[in-house]
């Protein structure tokens, strides 16, 4: 266990508070959708090579990374440096746009979008993010796990908690969440965009949130004869006997306030900006029907002046 030299190191300014706050409604926001390549500059401050963490795994549904590495469940210190990295980090907030239509009672896959939004979460000029620490919110088989006395109020003191625990199966999270983001009304902006493409098929548009949450695991459950037979009659994640600490949130505002109230200003850009700028490129490739990302070299085609013709009739009907 590492000695208490180690809290000698403060957290970062950002950081150092445990309560709610909200970035400063003073803030101002960058909003110029006609700069092609701003939000490919804003992506240099990010050193993407900290999401890897050692030996860990990113879940097939690219929303949490878990490490089984011994010294972060061992070593406080390992830990403690771990969450500080981490929590420096934004979740990679996706859009993703699919169309499709049934064709005699077989579902057919028109296009199929994906668009990154995390450059949207990283100002150029401040950090917006911050934390927030519950030390009471540790769990096992579902329950909350009473506390003698208070809660640890204190990231360096949680570590210590969690790498003393004797419990032989326990976990260590921290998770990404984005705040203030104007869903509905972007949602409706891309919408209406689709219908003058005459698309008539099912629209679904979705934004998750992948690299959402980073969990420090040691030890497995044990599956046995006798679980297996009390779990056909019983959710097996009311049988899980992991000691889970899920103190530690990290709060990435799209915006100070949420939409709609005064003051309100956005890290990077408003929701109507941004789509503003993307419009043109996300209707050509609904037109190319398109399955894979939309990126910047289809901004610079649209600027360049590539169009694809547009259709004659309605399409994507069903059949």
């Amino acid at each position: 266990m590492a000695d208490s030299k180690q809290d000698a190191n403060p957290l970062p300014p950002v950081y150092s508070s445990t309560a709610d706050r909200p970035p400063p409604s003073t803030s101002t926001s960058t909003s110029s959708p006609g700069l092609l390549f701003q939000q490919q500059q804003q992506h240099l401050a990010i050193d993407y090579t900290q999401y890897r963490i050692a030996g860990a795994v990113l879940q097939d549904d690219r929303v949490a990374v878990v490490t089984r590495d011994e010294r972060f469940s061992c070593d406080p210190h390992a830990l403690l440096q771990l969450m500080h990295e981490q929590a420096q980090l934004p979740p990679k907030l996706l859009l993703q746009i699919r169309g499709s239509h049934s064709v005699y009672g077989e579902v057919k896959s028109d296009f199929d979008l994906t668009l990154n939004l995390l450059p949207l979460l990283v100002s150029d000029s401040e950090r917006w993010s911050y934390r927030k620490l519950d030390g009471g919110r540790i769990s096992a088989n579902g329950e909350p796990v009473p506390t003698a006395g208070a809660a640890p109020a204190e990231l360096e003191k949680l570590v210590v908690q969690y790498c003393e625990d004797p419990a032989p199966v326990k976990s260590f999270s921290l998770k990404r969440r984005v705040v203030n983001f104007d869903q509905g009304s972007l949602e409706g902006l891309i919408r209406n965009t689709i219908a003058t493409t005459r698309y008539r098929g099912a629209l679904d548009i979705s934004f998750p949130a992948t690299f959402a949450e980073v969990v420090v695991q040691q030890g497995s459950p044990r599956i046995s004869f006798k679980d297996l037979f009390y779990w056909s009659a019983q959710p097996p994640a009311k049988r899980d006997p992991t000691k889970r600490y899920e103190c530690i949130e990290v709060i990435w505002p799209f915006a100070n306030v949420p939409a709609n109230e005064a003051g309100r200003r956005c890290a990077v850009q408003s929701e109507q900006d941004w789509w503003a700028g993307w419009r043109d490129a996300v209707r050509s490739a609904v037109l190319a029907r398109r399955h894979g990302n939309v990126t910047m070299e289809d901004r610079v085609d649209v600027a360049m002046g590539v169009a694809l013709p547009e259709p004659g009739k309605d399409w994507g009907v069903p059949k």
